[in-house]
């Protein structure tokens, strides 16, 4: 089976839809060669909820049963942008929640089955705003993702070699070749 179709359908399995975009046999594999997959969620957009934290013996459990994880991937983000003048702090927590306390979070609950795992891997997914902020009012979204960079720059130092941290910083285009967004 290809990589592609199982990665595929392993996305759509753990975003908790079925299995309508891939085959049947691609999403059945899937979710034996995938699973488990760790999700951290917060307030309103957890299951009915339900913060990962307040599952954590119950989820230990089955990590446990499906032979653990060998990795961890980062890519949750959420922007709430404003001035620094009359921001407020709960939307400063917000993203600063989302972005930066949950990837900690993720990792060192993952971490006990990192360290038994082969060849085991952390990818989180930064912005190149944490970078090079460029845009009004994101100081809150470019400092999580700040933030971010820093913490798998400290893990990748701290938990080499015996488990690899990278960072993806996508970005902004080039809207001329040679020249940059914020020149133009």
């Amino acid at each position: 089976m290809k990589f592609r179709s199982l990665a595929l359908a392993a996305a759509i399995a753990a975003a908790g839809t079925t299995a309508a975009l891939t085959s049947a046999p691609a999403f059945a594999q899937a979710k034996e060669q995938f699973f488990p997959v760790l999700v951290y969620r917060t307030g309103a957009y957890a299951p009915n909820g339900v913060p990962f934290a307040n599952g954590y013996v119950d989820y230990l459990k089955y990590v446990n049963a499906k032979g653990g994880i060998n990795g961890v991937v980062n890519c949750a983000a959420i922007g709430i942008y404003g001035s620094i003048d009359d921001y407020p702090i709960e939307d400063w927590d917000r993203v600063l929640g989302v972005n930066l306390t949950a990837p900690f979070l993720l990792i060192q609950a993952a971490m006990p089955f990192l360290r038994r795992a082969r060849a085991a891997t952390i990818v989180n997914v930064a912005s190149g705003a944490g970078l090079r902020p460029n845009a009004p009012g994101s100081l809150a979204y470019a400092t999580s993702k700040g933030g971010l960079i820093t913490m798998s720059k400290v893990l990748a130092y701290e938990l080499a070699p015996a488990i690899r941290v990278n960072t993806v910083t996508p970005g902004v285009g080039r809207k001329q070749p040679g020249r940059h967004r914020s020149d133009l």
